[in-house]
């Protein structure tokens, strides 16, 4: 290849960078020279020339120590440094030339510490101290986005996910089916899917993607082995996504969900006295927290993305206010200083997925890195060789402070058609009230990429914009606008303006307009046309999960020949639960142009054992019914489960034994427990905590419940356990009853032999006896007698409650020594 050429486009892009770095330039704050007071010198202190005092230290008028040695020489005091370093004062590296030293501590002159003023009160022998803030040093506050915990081993397991779908019409039924299955390792999954197609298809059954897949958290890296999809970064304008077989190894920032992988301000501020810290963006509390005497400083505050400005308000116990106010500018498209973002891919390319089930093309190899080298600047550098093509290319993206976002990117290609350069700028802003983004790219008729390498339409370049302002609270208006035109002389452009406003709670109105015009071959040549459309919609809610809506569509086509047709909809639907329940949906559609109307209607059931959907459609000169269903089948810890489709992570809850138990999540009922008290709780979000509860009044009462609450954590599709620490209490409650079958009195000592478990006797001769889970001997010792007796606790249902009293006959065995004497 080429490199010279490729190379020679690296430089540019080079150039185009350094130009965005000096455009920082100017909002990068430079360090300020030290002050004079910061170079003094101080000689050190001859502990032999200074007087020790005893005295007690208030700091801001709180005693902040009751006896402490200090030095004292020509007015000034010496305090030890622990003292100081204990109560957060800062301590400059000059002071320490101004330092005593003892053999248990080092002493500070209290004239070199800023911003402290100090005196001594020979009548309470004590040493004031008057700190202002900054003499503190600052004190690092972290916001709520802390990390999450690494996830316990997985639970080796097997799935078979499936999903079938068959539809008659016009009396023929048609079938079809997805598949996959997988294997649960402790941190890894492998997972192979396919599709069955309608029977008359050339290739019924045609295999997706077979892969292994492994995660590893301290590296945020993810390993894959099979077939998956190269990607290209989250914000960027290079690198190639397409599907292929091979070997894959790439930063995944979703592995560490706590981790804010952009740069966020560090947010300053001084509280004088213990107050409380409270952090607005614009007029929105996103922060509160306490902090003492001096600086603090915010890290990683929750801002989204966007300008704005954020308020630090710290209010003193007597309710006085300072606020500090920091302009501010974040967005996603950045990586924070130090942080990388990587992918290797080798393999070859995949071809006809969806439809053939093994075919694969050339072999290949590419890489991306991209690093945030500053705040304000990120770099990225992409590599693709196959057989027939080699591609370099950089970008950088870099954030201009209370403006936004600029981006750049320059890439070139050599393929057997030849060689090729893309060239693509960005900009992009954004607000609490709205936000603007401004994009041009510009391909050569050769540039090729591993995503490109197809004949056919090309664009050469692509304009494209989009704006959003929110004129008032509950308004939004956007305008989008697009202008692609292609090698091959056609052109396209697209022209979209809506509205939306919410009129009353939970309704909203949109009205949106599009124009799509442009140009392309025909018959009879190169031909225009044009599309416009109007649609006008009010929807509304109702709860949670009920909603309705209303809408009129207006299209019309000018060229090559005029067309018109308006199609009116009134739908309304209840979404299905997230656990077990039934939702449903129907409407009714009109087409004046087509003089059809068509309505439809469905039902969804989600179950414990899987989801099924029943649909019907009818129209002027059609019916149509569907029938689907989707769930999994899993064998785990010896069990087989009937479950709904795991598509993320998943559990086995333990419920100690005990059946039919219902496990919940934010209140709503998702599965129950199988006979053997084992359930699959589907839908978990990897590595994220996954609250789920149950309810004790579900139990028995022989069941003891170590926490109504759990907290779980799976890999990425895999399988892990969690409890509640159930287990049963194999316990009874007996009538004792001598010989003569009267009652033991009230407050007879028994006593397990063995354990040395005691109880007390109650009225009637009640005892409520524990540790039963075998055959136990009691003793009973009453008025000068020691009786015998034993007791079985056989459980023929697990779940049985077995708190019935019986009556059980303690036999005498010998006379206490009191009585035998008489």
């Amino acid at each position: 290849m080429r490199w010279g050429q490729l190379c020679n486009g690296t430089i540019m892009a080079a150039a185009i960078g350094a130009l965005l770095v000096a455009s920082l330039m100017v909002s990068v704050p430079v360090a300020v020279a030290a002050s004079d007071a910061d170079r003094r010198f101080y000689p050190h202190l001859d502990i032999s020339q200074a007087t020790e005092l005893l005295v007690s230290i208030e700091l801001n008028d709180r005693l902040i120590h009751g006896g402490a040695f200090v030095y004292q020489h020509e007015g000034d005091y010496w305090v030890p440094e622990s003292v100081l370093f204990a109560n957060r004062l800062s301590i400059p590296h000059h002071a320490t030339g101004n330092s005593a030293h003892t053999a248990s501590d080092r002493f500070i002159a209290l004239s070199s510490l800023p911003s402290v003023r100090f005196e001594f009160n020979p009548s309470q022998h004590a040493l004031l101290l008057k700190a202002m803030p900054s003499a503190f040093v600052a004190r690092e506050i972290q916001s709520s986005r802390n990390a999450e915990n690494q996830p316990p081993d997985g639970l080796t397991s097997l799935f078979l996910n499936y999903s079938t779908n068959t539809t008659y019409s016009a009396g023929q039924t048609q079938s079809s089916g997805f598949t996959e299955f997988g294997l649960t390792l402790p941190r890894a999954v492998f997972t192979s899917s396919f599709i069955l197609s309608d029977w008359s298809a050339a290739e019924k059954l045609v295999r997706l993607d077979t892969v292994l897949t492994k995660d590893f958290l301290d590296t945020r890296t993810r390993f894959s082995l099979g077939d998956t999809i190269a990607q290209s970064a989250d914000g960027s304008e290079l690198g190639s996504t397409f599907r292929f077989g091979g070997v894959q190894l790439g930063t995944r920032f979703e592995l560490e969900p706590g981790l804010v992988r952009y740069p966020l301000p560090s947010l300053y501020g001084e509280a004088f006295g213990q107050s409380s810290v409270d952090l607005f963006v614009g007029e929105s509390l996103r922060y509160r927290t306490q902090t003492d005497t001096g600086p603090f400083i915010i890290e990683q505050p929750p801002i989204m993305n966007g300008a704005g400005d954020v308020r630090v308000v710290v209010t003193d116990l007597l309710g006085r206010e300072t606020v500090f106010t920091t302009p501010f500018y974040v967005s996603s498209r950045l990586l924070d200083v130090g942080l990388n973002d990587y992918e290797l891919n080798v393999g070859k390319l995949r071809h006809g997925y969806g439809v053939r089930s093994a075919d694969y093309g050339d072999s290949f190899a590419t890489g991306r890195f991209r690093r945030g080298l500053t705040s304000y600047l990120t770099a990225q550098v992409v590599v693709e060789k196959s057989e027939s093509l080699e591609l370099l290319g950089v970008s950088g993206v870099a954030a201009v402070p209370t403006v936004g976002v600029l981006g750049m990117s320059l890439a070139g290609s050599d393929s057997s058609v030849g060689t090729g350069r893309q060239l693509t700028a960005s900009f992009e802003r954004q607000t609490d009230r709205g936000s603007l983004g401004l994009r041009w790219k510009r391909f050569d008729a050769d540039f090729r990429s591993l995503s490109q390498n197809t004949l056919g339409s090309r664009v050469r370049e692509e304009i494209s914009s989009n704006f959003r302002w929110s004129p008032t609270r509950n308004g939004s208006l956007s305008l989008i606008y697009t202008n692609r035109e292609f090698h091959d002389a056609t052109d396209l452009k697209l022209l979209s303006l809506t509205y939306s406003q919410r009129i009353a709670e939970g309704a909203m109105f949109s009205v949106s307009g599009s124009l799509i015009r442009g140009s392309e071959f025909s018959d009879v040549g190169l031909a225009e046309f044009e599309d416009q459309s109007i649609e006008v919609s009010i929807a509304k809610s109702f709860g949670k999960r009920r909603s309705a809506s209303a809408k009129v569509k207006l299209d019309r086509e000018f060229m090559p020949q005029r067309r018109q047709n308006t199609v009116s909809t009134l739908s309304f639907r209840k979404s299905i639960p997230r656990g077990l329940g039934v939702g449903y949906q129907a409407s009714i559609e009109r087409m004046e142009g087509q003089d059809t109307t068509r309505a439809k209607a469905g039902l969804d059931w989600s179950t414990r054992n899987a989801i099924f959907n029943l649909g019907a459609a009818k129209s002027n000169n059609n019916d149509a019914v569907n029938a689907s269903a989707d769930g999994s089948i899993v064998l785990m810890h010896n069990n087989v489960f009937l479950q709904r489709p795991l598509r993320e992570g998943f559990a086995l809850v333990d419920a100690g034994g005990y059946s039919d138990i219902g496990i919940y999540r934010g209140g709503t009922l998702v599965t129950r427990t199988n006979r053997n008290g084992y359930a699959i709780l589907p839908e978990l979000a990897p590595y994220r905590i996954n609250s789920i509860s149950i309810q004790a009044n579900e139990f028995p009462i022989d069941a003891q419940l170590n926490s109504e609450q759990a907290r779980v954590m799976p890999y990425f599709k895999g399988a892990t356990r969690v409890g509640f620490g159930v287990h049963r209490e194999y316990a009874k409650l007996v009538t004792l009853l001598d010989e003569t079958g009267q009652a033991l009195p009230l407050g007879t000592l028994v006593t397990a032999m063995g354990s040395g478990e005691q109880a007390r006797v109650a009225m009637g001769g009640a005892v409520y006896l524990r540790e039963l889970d075998q055959q136990r001997t009691f003793t009973a010792m009453y008025a000068d007698r020691i009786c015998q007796f034993d007791v079985d606790y056989r459980v023929d249902d697990p779940g049985s409650q077995r708190m019935q009293a019986a009556s059980v006959v303690c036999r005498h065995t010998v006379d206490t020594p009191a009585r035998s004497s008489q």
